[in-house]
């Protein structure tokens, strides 16, 4: 399997992935808030940690047992991950400057907008260190939903080091994490450790658990293809195949509900069959994904991962005001949904009817697709393409492998 192979169906399930997490996370009075598939749709970030440890491995487990340093791997990692990251911290600070001035006005002078328990200085040091996906402090703040980037970073460092120390034995700690994680959450899940949602340490165990399934499938799937290169050209048995992998995970993901711990130890077990049967791209539905449309949400992926957050305290904030300013009431109070989790969801719902909330949600989708589309393309790609220049120009004598 070619290091350079680009899986064009695994990274539209990637686009779509992200946009269940940002629909999950959207507070509207909606059909869809209480539909269990999008209630649970928490577990793509899962998704996310596997799917990432099979591209990584697939790309530079070769390149680090043969001398691409850790150093030069992490720089390229911060040029993929980190300006946007960098970039949305500080919108949060214009956010929560709107926030308390939101707050001021509708609230006679009182806010609760930074710094406060929960976006104070503290925090604001562990999200800018990345700290946060260490489980420092024990709860997502700020940019909420990057703790799973925090976490990612520090794992590919973990990745990296292993790889090039234990070279062809780094498989045995890939098989340990995949062991002892689940261990260890079933120990804080009994104890109680952290919030309902296991947020904290926890957290990033279950990046490195899920991670590790990723790189073990890298090895299987060039062993899978060469066995089974007669049976990958029936693809009626492979969409079959697809077919059912995607029924298993929509009843996966939709019995779930707030089992936390069991969800992030069982998520490989259902995602992983997944990743490596449309890795394979035989069948009629790995066809469909690698259309434009899916393959562009792909691309957006990363944005709409991250902007989605931050749009909405926005989109709230200047509802919240028109509120006040028009006198009409554009939000529902969250106590009528009883099994709902008060861990992801707000005290207030955007929409006074099912119906208004439907819209809310299709304008908040088609907008975070927008600005994902401006950020992917004047901040990611610039950032990326001037950080892989630079790494190539400092490592362009020390290395054959390419950035």
């Amino acid at each position: 399997m070619p290091a350079s192979q680009y899986f064009k169906a695994l990274d539209s399930w990637r686009g779509i992935a992200a946009c269940l997490v940002a629909t999950l996370h959207f507070p509207g009075y909606s059909h869809l808030i209480d539909f269990p598939f999008i209630r649970n749709s928490w577990l793509w970030v899962d998704f996310f940690f596997i799917l990432s440890g099979f591209i990584i491995a697939t790309k530079y487990q070769k390149p680090l047992s043969e001398g691409f340093s850790v150093t030069r791997f992490m720089l390229l990692r911060i040029g993929r991950l980190l300006p946007l990251y960098f970039f949305l911290m500080f919108v949060i600070f214009g956010l929560e400057a709107l926030h308390w001035l939101v707050d001021i006005s509708i609230y006679d002078g009182n806010s609760n907008a930074f710094p406060n328990s929960t976006y104070n200085l503290f925090n604001l040091v562990a999200n800018f260190s990345l700290a946060a996906g260490l489980g420092i402090p024990n709860t997502a703040t700020f940019l909420t939903t990057a703790w799973s980037i925090n976490a990612e970073f520090y794992t590919y460092l973990i990745f990296s080091i292993i790889v090039i120390k234990l070279h062809k034995k780094y498989w045995i700690a890939i098989l340990l994490s995949i062991l002892i994680a689940p261990i260890y959450i079933l120990y804080a899940n009994l104890n109680e450790v952290g919030p309902r949602n296991l947020a904290g340490p926890v957290w990033f165990i279950r990046c490195i658990y899920s991670f590790s399934f990723g790189v073990l499938l890298s090895n299987i799937i060039p062993k899978f293809r060469n066995s089974f290169a007669e049976v990958l050209k029936n693809k009626n048995l492979f969409t079959l195949a697809e077919v059912i992998s995607c029924c298993l995970i929509i009843i996966f993901i939709s019995v779930v509900n707030y089992n936390y711990a069991y969800g992030y130890i069982l998520a490989p077990y259902f995602f992983a069959p997944l990743i490596l049967i449309f890795s394979l791209e035989s069948g009629a539905i790995s066809k469909f994904l690698i259309h434009k449309p899916f393959l562009y949400l792909g691309k957006l992926s990363y944005s709409i991962y991250l902007v989605h957050w931050p749009f909405y305290d926005t989109l709230k904030a200047f509802t919240m005001l028109a509120k006040k300013t028009f006198g009409v009431e554009f939000f529902t109070s969250f106590e009528k949904f009883k099994t709902l989790d008060l861990v992801l969801w707000p005290k207030l719902l955007m929409g006074t009817e099912l119906w208004q909330g439907d819209l809310f949600y299709v304008f908040a989708i088609t907008t975070v697709i927008f600005l994902s589309g401006l950020t992917f393309k004047y901040i990611e790609t610039p950032t990326r393409s001037r950080f892989k220049k630079f790494i190539a120009r400092t490592y362009s004598h020390k290395s054959k492998f390419h950035s």
